[in-house]
């Protein structure tokens, strides 16, 4: 079990540093790779409730940066299903969860402008927690960038 919570730290840092960069106006070319991390560490069968979770969430991240939009709304689907699987309360993931399908679906044209001002608002009135890697200022900035108009384009 340690060996497997020290690569998904590693793992995580990977993730972090490349929505870094994605955050920077700079390309990311490790998400597949990283991708290809969290998938092994998923299969692994070695990691607690939370740390599943994780990895979770670090798939359902990776296939949202690599545009895979169709899979990644899926993927978050997996990680609310992971939240209630585990009968944690609603809470600031759902809430992440929410606003990325949102941004899938707006960068999909699949919603109104009134619903992406809706997720707009939402993210200004969330405040980061910081249970999961990433999900606090990280993914949230980026969130943020992307749900701006034409916010898609700048990432």
């Amino acid at each position: 079990m340690a060996g497997a919570r020290i690569r998904l730290a590693l793992t995580n840092a990977h993730l972090t540093g490349g929505i870094r960069q994605l955050l920077s106006g700079k390309a990311w070319h490790g998400c597949q790779k990283t991708q290809s991390m969290y998938q092994e560490l998923e299969t692994s069968g070695r990691l607690g409730w939370m740390d599943r979770i994780s990895v979770s969430l670090g798939i359902a991240i990776t296939e949202h940066v690599g545009k895979q939009p169709g899979s990644a709304i899926q993927k978050w689907q997996d990680v609310r299903n992971l939240s209630r699987q585990f009968q944690l309360p609603f809470g600031y993931t759902d809430v992440i969860v929410d606003l990325s399908i949102c941004e899938l679906e707006a960068s999909l044209g699949r919603l109104q402008e009134i619903e992406v001002m809706r997720a707009r608002d939402a993210l200004m009135n969330v405040r980061c927690q910081f249970y999961f890697t990433l999900l606090g200022p990280v993914w949230l900035g980026l969130l943020k960038q992307w749900l701006q108009p034409n916010g898609r384009q700048q990432a």
